[in-house]
């Protein structure tokens, strides 16, 4: 039975228009194709459940074989792109920070930690011969010891460690704020705490020696410091400078060692101190934002303050001393003296 004789026996067959006998022929004719599509159906269902079940054809195991073999070639790939770019990294780095050997950024960022530190912060030094350096990937790390002086000893205050960012310096990380203004200046003196600190040193043992801010009632010379101290038995460790900044409570005092340090040191036995500070002081105006960011002071004015020195001269306002803690009290006796301020207190070991 060819598609347009089973066609119109099939509309026929819908109008009830079949003889009976027609009618029971073409029925067993239809439960055939019934039996067909079960046959079909039931064997597109094998086909699906085989195709789930069974694992991909030759042709798909290339493809996935092919798909992993780019994985991992763009992963090496990758690999060996950075294992080329690191040394490349890492050699401009070390020429960065080292080009131009003695005037090369690491050693400027070396030597203007020193000095900020030098002239922030009374009565610190930093240990020249101990200062550990690292240069890593676009950056240079740096370990500075710094010691102060407490009779004859020196004394480990902490170690800084600074992190020279291509050209940014990143905050020190303290555990104190070490440069709280520790001087009353002439022109704005602050509450005297003379009396607290006499009644401090009259309190320590003998055996002991002991650290002072002292604060005076004007400006004075080198020349006239010492004399105004000659009759205590004392060392002058560090001079507190006159910078003209007298309204700002938290600035940090600016001044410089009284006595030489080592010889690689920014204050060595090469010049006098005072002229080595105008010198420390013309370094640091190329890197104010490196000193501002050591000494945690946004407003130290270092342009500012080379200045005014340079105009005024140096006028020294303030001093750190050490000596015996009951030679000290002597220091109330000087008519000059307005201020001061306990610092370090050791066991003795003096001369």
């Amino acid at each position: 039975m060819d598609k347009e004789q089973f066609n119109d026996l099939l509309n026929k067959y819908k109008q009830n228009k079949l003889s009976k006998e027609e009618e029971i022929l073409f029925e067993k004719e239809l439960d055939k194709y019934e039996s067909y599509q079960d046959f079909l159906d039931g064997e597109s269902e094998k086909d699906y459940k085989k195709t789930i079940s069974n694992p991909p054809s030759k042709h798909m195991k290339s493809l996935n074989k092919g798909k992993r073999k780019a994985i991992i070639s763009n992963a090496l790939m990758t690999i060996a792109i950075a294992l080329m770019i690191l040394p490349m990294c890492t050699i401009f780095s070390f020429v960065y920070y080292g080009y131009g050997i003695a005037d090369s950024r690491g050693n400027n960022f070396i030597q203007v930690a020193a000095d900020t530190i030098s002239i922030t912060e009374p009565n610190a030094t930093v240990d020249f011969q101990n200062i550990r350096t690292n240069v890593g990937l676009f950056s240079m790390e740096g370990d500075f010891d710094i010691y102060k002086q407490i009779g004859n000893n020196q004394k480990h205050l902490r170690t800084d460690n600074l992190t020279l960012f291509l050209n940014k310096v990143d905050q020190p990380e303290r555990l104190k704020d070490f440069n709280a203004q520790k001087f009353s200046h002439p022109e704005n003196p602050s509450l005297s705490t003379t009396n607290d600190v006499n009644q401090q040193l009259q309190n320590l043992p003998d055996g002991t020696v002991s650290e002072v801010f002292v604060s005076l009632d004007a400006f004075y010379s080198e020349e006239e410091i010492k004399n105004i101290f000659s009759d205590i038995e004392l060392d002058i460790l560090w001079y507190a400078v006159n910078t003209g900044i007298v309204d700002d409570t938290k600035y940090t005092a600016i001044g410089y060692p009284a006595q030489d340090g080592d010889i690689n040191s920014s204050f060595n036995n090469k010049e006098e101190n005072s002229k080595q500070f105008i010198q420390v002081l013309n370094r640091l105006n190329k890197y104010q934002d490196w000193a501002e960011t050591i000494t945690q002071n946004r407003s130290l004015n270092i342009n500012e303050v080379t200045k005014f020195i340079d105009e005024n001269g140096i006028e020294i306002y303030g001093v750190v001393v050490t000596g015996p803690t009951k030679e000290l009290l002597k220091l109330n006796e000087i008519p000059e003296v307005t201020n001061q301020n306990l610092g370090g207190v050791e066991l003795w070991n003096w001369r």
